[in-house]
């Protein structure tokens, strides 16, 4: 959010995208584990049912505001502009329109993380359960994986030597999906360990699991934020890569059972609550700034102004919308 308000700020925010993906992935990969597990299969059916309540429904009451709003108060509003831009969303094709620059998004850009992930999901599970039949131990299946999160590494770099535009290496699934397969390598390899001796994991652990690394990782992720630019060729050759695995070392660290400072201050009430509207804070903040711009409001008077409107929309549409969808199907 301060990135979209105030870039020079935080000229690195974008990089949040990099963490939740990384984030999702080992979510995603969890769950899938944990069904195969107990079944033998994947009920590919419910899994979509549970992405779609998670996802759709905000989406749809923000894209329906959205096209109100602008059929009646934006007087230059057009169905080839803010139409396709709706229908993009809505169809989770808004990284593709921006990677081949098929159409400049004039609200709703900011959508094409959503598009990606959206895109993850209908191609993973099948995969997963693919690989899972095919491979009889967890260590090819982690092998796997992670040939997958090079492989995009190396498509990413394959468009780069042959003069891809930044939209392209930024918004497509092929060198994006790196840092969602890193994740989905992490939950492989924690499922390899005994629950019981995750507080006395051996190699890559070892080192996550002293909180002097911890808050080392920590300084150096925002060091990234502070200071990494999304048009820089740095950042598509190694700097995606490398945020994946500081993200990584960091849940591992987060995962162990250990109280520590760092985990008691991610568990403040405040940040926890953060964490619950957060989806209705991406959905909502970038078409509520654009519409803050339109009174003038610029940097800092935009930031302020567009964080207490996104957080009061966030919490209304997880309070009334998304947590009664969930509880309703626990």
């Amino acid at each position: 959010m301060v990135f979209h308000a105030v870039p020079a700020a935080l000229s690195g925010g974008f990089l949040g995208v990099d963490v939740f993906f990384v984030l999702s992935g080992y979510l995603i990969t969890s769950l899938l584990l944990v069904e195969y597990a107990a079944n033998k299969r994947i009920d590919f059916l419910h899994f979509f049912a549970r992405r779609w309540r998670r996802l759709a429904p905000a989406l749809l009451a923000m894209l329906t505001l959205y096209g109100l709003a602008n059929w009646l108060f934006v007087l230059n509003a057009t169905l080839d502009n803010q139409g396709t831009d709706i229908l993009l969303t809505l169809l989770y094709l808004t990284n593709w329109a921006r990677a081949l620059a098929l159409k400049e998004s004039v609200d709703l850009g900011h959508t094409w993380s959503l598009a990606v992930e959206w895109q993850f999901y209908m191609v993973w599970p099948f995969l997963f359960c693919l690989l899972m039949r095919l491979l009889p131990q967890k260590i090819m299946l982690l092998g796997s994986v992670v040939s997958m999160a090079l492989l995009s590494l190396g498509v990413r770099l394959y468009w780069m030597h042959h003069g891809a535009s930044v939209e392209r290496l930024y918004n497509g699934l092929d060198t994006r999906v790196e840092t969602l397969m890193w994740g989905a390598a992490l939950a492989v390899w924690m499922s390899m360990r005994k629950p019981a001796v995750i507080g006395e994991m051996r190699g890559i652990s070892k080192i996550a699991g002293s909180a002097a690394w911890a808050w080392l990782i920590v300084l150096a992720i925002l060091a990234l934020f502070a200071t990494t630019q999304w048009t820089s060729p740095k950042y598509y050759q190694a700097g995606i890569t490398l945020m994946a695995g500081l993200s990584a070392l960091l849940m591992v660290y987060l995962i162990r059972p250990e109280k520590t400072a760092l985990k008691h201050l991610l568990l403040h009430p405040w940040l926890v609550w953060l964490g619950a509207v957060s989806y209705g804070l991406y959905l909502w903040h970038f078409p509520i700034y654009k519409m803050l711009l339109s009174f003038d409001l610029t940097g800092w008077r935009l930031l302020t102004s567009g964080i207490l409107i996104t957080l009061s929309v966030a919490a209304l549409s997880y309070y009334y919308l998304e947590r009664p969808l969930l509880d309703s199907k626990k």
